[in-house]
């Protein structure tokens, strides 16, 4: 079985410490659902975030980029379905917000993929982390949060495709998307419109364990004698 990537929806907000938005879970087997947001944080701002009230695990949090920009990955396995409220909060003030959903279904429900978060350490046009956990059949999950408005093009894998592109008009800006995961290394990137700092997070959505697993066990069984 392979994760099978369902619905994404970005939103915004200026000069808040929260950022409210409506997304859809249709699916109905085996879900889950990333957020990826983040903003410019000069001070070491924490983070929460719920859907349909259900508290989500933060996946990772990354260092801050060279124009102090942060990105933060939180997961829910089993969201509930149909449209609800995603709610994030910030703690130790406010923010130019950018982020989005990302669910999916057939996705495992207790083995999660390792976060991995990247950020400039100058400013540039190339933003990328490297997923290393993934399996053929995984998904991967990815944003990324820039200064100075630019817009974002996918950049790797193949299969890399964008969920929203979002400028706040405030100087910060921010893009997500999904992706097929593969064995070994896969290097999920954007290009950016133009030089600035970034800060980049992506996360291996672990497919669900398969039925052809389960009978191999039952062959092996019978092979055995067992009834």
């Amino acid at each position: 079985m392979a994760a099978t990537f369902d619905a994404g929806t970005g939103s915004s907000a200026n000069a808040s410490s929260t950022l409210s938005f409506s997304h859809t879970v249709t699916t109905a087997g085996d879900r889950i659902l990333y957020v990826i947001f983040g903003g410019w944080d000069g001070t070491g701002r924490t983070a929460t975030c719920t859907y349909a009230g259900t508290s989500m695990t933060q996946e990772a949090i990354s260092n801050l980029s060279s124009g102090n920009d942060r990105v933060w990955v939180f997961r829910l396995a089993a969201p509930a379905t149909g449209a609800n409220t995603v709610e994030i909060t910030i703690t130790g003030g406010i923010m130019h917000l950018i982020g989005g959903a990302l669910s999916w279904s057939g996705a495992h429900q207790t083995v999660f993929g390792t976060a991995v978060t990247t950020v400039s350490s100058v400013s540039g046009t190339a933003a990328s982390s490297d997923v290393t956990d993934g399996a053929s059949g995984d998904g991967i999950a990815d944003g990324v949060i820039s200064g100075d408005n630019v817009t974002h093009v996918v950049n790797g894998p193949a299969s890399h495709t964008e969920r929203w592109d979002i400028s706040t008009g405030q100087g910060e800006a921010g893009a997500g998307g999904n992706s097929d995961g593969a064995s070994g290394t896969v290097t999920v990137g954007w290009t950016l419109s133009g030089s600035a700092g970034w800060a980049h997070g992506a996360v291996s959505v672990k497919a669900a364990a398969g039925a052809a697993a389960g009978m191999k066990r039952l062959w092996r069984m019978g092979l055995m004698g067992v009834n």
